[in-house]
């Protein structure tokens, strides 16, 4: 709604201002009719009492004379009007653009808070994938733990089995022992009754035979009473070693099975973190979108406030440069026949009137070169009707270490007036110097047809292509560069000798819009000869020139040092158009 408001004013306020200049241009002629009236004979012979007499030419100036005043007084009225309008909508917009960077600002917050936001959301993801590595880990623990548990659980089992039994088989050899302590028991008191027998009787033969027996049974017994003994010694280690599996083994179910709860309790809590991160994953992915839409907006906000921040400079620009101007005097507006005009684009250009100009800077040039919109054809189509001229841009020479800019550039596109440095020679000098060769060096060439011409029935006004072929023979008193030092070595180490190697390049300027369009071709080189060097440029070598009425050569001299370092000596900038055939000597300057 903002911008909605924002744009109503500034349009609103742009209204505004064209009918306050408009009007102000009315006040402008207004006051020139009123002057031009005012200077008139038939108004200054008028009557001053008001008495015009018979004079209906007089009368007619002053009627009309009071119909401007009157004109101008109604369109100063409305020129306050639209002033006072147009302050109005300026508050306004003021207004409406304080609201529109309290609203970035707080989008800026915004901004700031989902990528905080954004960013606890990316660590809350890497938190539940910890988690979830954690609990998957802690999960195949707990499988070994349950396997661990299960064979625990086996292995009482067969404790409690092998205790059983053991139990049995001891209650059995308890049984067997207390049989035999019974028997021996026996056997003693029938050992007793039968010796009280025998020192009864007389004949101890057969007694001593049954107490033989006796005592071997009773050996028998005791044997298999240490015996069971012994057995059951060995069933009581069984036994206790079997109750200390059993207690170890309880031990560890026991420890098992608290591991096993404590380890479902971090099971459900890893869990309901999983559920947790996710939640807090799924809800920090959805301050990031908003984040992102935030930003979004942010920044066509950014870009609305710095549109209208630049609309509202040059506004504030504009009614500076108008509170500056001043009044023109009437008798220098008359003699006045060139006004210089901002450029902004050409569709406005190509509506000023003729006497209306530009001025466009070097950096706008290689701009309008590089561009691939019809800037170049609107260019060429504005200079058919109207004057134009560029300036190098002193910043840029500096940076790019050289003094003039390409000169072929405007000129193709029918530029009139192309300023450049005079205080150092280059390349680009040398083309300027070439141009005005072709009137005689007398400051103003004509342009080619196709540049000056709208429209013209059944002819082709368009260049047409030719082609050049070079051989480069050879030439005679060639002087040393300026400050030429030798720089070539003799064989035996010593100095040289004092002649240079000259060398021939012929670079062609095609005369199209494009700096990078010239082509250069280079002859081999003469060693030590500048008097009179011959290169017998049998082969030579063939140019393609695009525009032969703008194309330009230069025959340029150059010593080339055994080290391989160039120095410039002379060249010969010629335009195409004022080549013919043949033999042809080029002087050197």
């Amino acid at each position: 709604a903002l911008e909605h408001q924002m744009a109503d004013a500034i349009s609103a306020g742009q209204v505004a201002r064209e009918r306050m200049h408009k009007a102000a241009g009315l006040v402008d002629k207004v006051n020139e009719q009123i002057k031009l009236i005012e200077h008139s004979p038939h108004f200054r012979r008028r009557d001053p009492t008001g008495e015009n007499g018979d004079s209906s030419s007089t009368s007619k100036f002053v009627a009309k004379h009071a119909a401007k005043v009157e004109e101008k007084k109604r369109l100063t009225a409305i020129v306050k009007e639209a002033s006072s309008e147009n302050f109005g909508l300026e508050m306004k917009r003021k207004r409406i653009q304080s609201q529109l960077e309290e609203k970035l600002k707080q989008l800026k917050e915004q901004s700031t808070i989902a990528s905080a936001a954004r960013r606890h959301a990316d660590r809350s993801a890497q938190h539940a994938e910890d988690l979830a590595e954690h609990a998957e880990e802690e999960r195949e623990a707990a499988n070994l733990r349950h396997l661990a548990r299960q064979k625990a659980q086996s292995t009482v089992e067969r404790s409690e089995e092998d205790r059983s039994g053991m139990e049995t088989q001891l209650r059995v050899a308890q049984e067997a022992a207390d049989d035999a302590e019974k028997c021996a028991q026996q056997a003693r008191l029938r050992a007793e009754q039968l010796t009280k027998e025998a020192a009864e009787a007389t004949d101890h033969s057969k007694y001593h035979k049954l107490v033989e027996r006796r005592k071997r049974a009773n050996v028998d017994a005791v044997r298999l009473y240490e015996a069971s003994v012994a057995k059951k010694k060995e069933e009581d280690g069984k036994m206790a070693k079997a109750k200390r599996l059993f207690d170890t083994s309880s031990e560890v179910l026991s420890r098992a099975e608290r591991e096993a709860a404590a380890e479902l309790h971090r099971a459900n809590a890893e869990q309901q973190a999983e559920q947790n991160a996710i939640n807090s994953y799924k809800h920090g992915m959805q301050l990031r979108q908003r984040a992102d839409e935030a930003n979004k907006r942010a920044v066509q906000l950014v870009a609305l406030a710095v549109d209208k921040e630049s609309a509202a400079r040059q506004a504030l620009d504009y009614k500076r440069k108008m509170a500056m101007i001043q009044p023109i005097d009437y008798d220098l507006a008359v003699v006045t026949a060139l006004h210089s005009s901002k450029w902004k684009y050409w569709e406005k250009s190509l509506t000023l009137p003729s006497f209306q100009m530009h001025s466009i800077s070097e950096n706008t040039v290689l701009q309008i070169e590089h561009s691939r919109d019809d800037s170049k054809m609107q260019w060429t189509e504005y200079n058919k009707l109207h004057l134009s001229r560029t300036f190098p841009n002193l910043k840029t020479r500096i940076s790019k270490g050289t003094s003039n800019y390409n000169p072929m550039v405007p000129w193709a596109l029918g530029t009139q007036i192309v300023a450049m440095n005079f205080s150092s020679c280059d390349e680009n000098l040398l083309l300027c110097d070439g141009r005005f060769r072709e009137n005689g060096s007398c400051g103003y060439v004509l342009k080619p047809p196709h540049l000056t011409e709208t429209f013209t029935r059944g002819v082709d006004l368009a260049d047409k292509p030719e082609r050049w072929s070079f051989q480069v023979l050879g030439g005679y008193n060639i002087p040393k560069p300026n400050d030429w030092v030798d720089r070539r070595i003799s064989f035996t180490g010593g100095g040289g000798g004092s002649s240079i190697n000259p060398f021939v390049r012929i670079t062609l300027f095609p005369g199209v819009p494009i700096s990078s369009a010239r082509r250069v071709y280079q002859t081999r080189r003469v060693p030590s000869n500048g008097l009179n060097p011959v290169w017998g440029d049998d082969e030579g070598h063939t140019f393609d020139v695009d525009s032969p009425k703008l194309a330009i050569v230069i025959f340029s001299v150059w010593d080339k040092s055994d080290s391989g370092d160039e120095d410039f000596i002379a060249a010969s900038p010629v335009p195409v158009s004022c080549m013919r055939e043949g033999y042809r000597t080029v002087p050197l300057f």
